[in-house]
């Protein structure tokens, strides 16, 4: 059977609108993040992919730079992690107020001072795993247009544990302060599948470690 060249325009307008959904709501995902508060650009386009070689443990506890960590089960199973031990699920109410998108993720632990956040969500939009580079490129747009001033530390794809994610990676200001924020992308079940580290730069240092353990340890049950 044949597609005539109307289903065919048809098929992809609705790719092309689907994957600007995926963009503007990852976007906003982190903008939200950013405005959470309670040198230049290196490379602009520094898209050399870059692999973890050694994983991180999710299924037993572990300590880094004095910080504790323990696995935690998220998603409904779906994704495994280590996390800080004295960090504690955002309650309902001030998730609300953080993440005030509709479509706000749907698991948020947070810091005693709320600083520090890590969130995870798997949304319904569909997204495969060789449209992650092209979803890459368009994020990348988006949060340059969105914040030319932020400092990049990395934008492109990453390997975690043989799975291939988008990271961003970028330092963007926020009221009075400025924000590092991290944010790993992927397909799982051909949806997407987010989780995003953000920390206030004036604990950035103390915390870079922590973060890329955990980030390490992030494991994807098909």
């Amino acid at each position: 059977m044949t597609m005539s060249r109307q289903g065919i325009f048809v098929l992809k307008s609705f790719r092309v609108q689907s994957m600007k959904s995926i963009v503007l709501f990852l976007c906003s995902f982190v903008f939200v993040l950013i405005g959470c508060k309670n040198p230049e650009n290196p490379d602009p386009n520094a898209t050399t992919p870059a692999a973890s070689s050694a994983k991180a443990d999710a299924s037993s506890e572990t300590a880094v730079g004095g910080v504790l960590l323990k696995p935690v089960t998220l998603l409904d199973g779906k994704l495994e992690m280590l996390m800080p031990e004295d960090f504690e699920p955002m309650t309902d109410d001030l998730v609300q107020v953080k993440y005030p998108n509709a479509k706000r993720p749907k698991v948020v632990y947070t810091s005693k001072d709320t600083k520090i956040n890590i969130a995870a969500n798997h949304s319904n939009d569909r997204v495969a795993p060789n449209q992650l580079t092209q979803l890459q490129q368009q994020l990348d747009g988006a949060l340059r247009a969105a914040y030319p001033t932020a400092k990049w530390n990395f934008n492109g794809t990453s390997i975690i544990a043989g799975r291939k994610w988008i990271r961003q990676d970028l330092v963007t200001p926020a009221a009075d302060l400025r924000i590092r924020n991290i944010m790993l992308s992927t397909s799982a079940d051909n949806r997407m599948l987010t989780v995003t580290f953000n920390v206030t730069e004036d604990l950035d240092a103390e915390w870079a470690e922590v973060a890329e353990e955990i980030i390490k340890s992030i494991s994807v049950r098909e």
